[in-house]
């Protein structure tokens, strides 16, 4: 999660991060984006999120670590 709470960053086993955007006015209204790359296909066991969300490092059980930066 960022610091400001606006976005929640998971791994799941197949190499995917899903990312949601909670700065939503109604729970009904968050949306969850997938981050994905085809050379990473091992179980995501960590996520870290910048300060300002802007980047996402993953860590992987191949010992693989991964950096999503938004553009």
């Amino acid at each position: 999660m960022d610091s400001e709470e606006k976005s929640l960053a998971l791994g799941t086993r197949t190499g995917k991060i899903l990312v949601w955007d909670l700065d939503v006015d109604h729970p009904s209204e968050i949306k969850c984006s997938t981050l994905s790359n085809s050379k990473c296909t091992s179980t995501i066991r960590q996520t870290s999120m910048s300060r300002n969300g802007g980047t996402i490092i993953a860590v992987c059980d191949d010992a693989t670590i991964w950096r999503w930066k938004k553009n």
